[in-house]
C-alpha cells in the first residue's frame, strides 16, 4: 500500500477505516486501523 500511495498511504487507510465504520463494518474498520498502525510505524522509522 505504501508503494502505491506513498506519503498518502496513512490518509487513504484512515479514510477507508472511517468509511467502513460508518457503513457498520466493524471488522473491516479494525483491519484498516491495523494497516494504519503499520504504516505509521514504518513512516516514523523513516524520520
Amino acid at each position: 500500500m505504501i508503494e502505491v500511495y506513498g506519503k498518502r498511504a496513512a490518509t487513504v487507510a484512515r479514510e477507508d477505516a472511517r468509511a467502513a465504520a460508518l457503513a457498520g463494518q466493524a471488522e473491516k474498520a479494525k483491519s484498516w486501523i491495523r494497516v494504519l498502525g503499520t504504516i505509521q510505524r514504518q513512516q516514523a522509522g523513516k524520520v
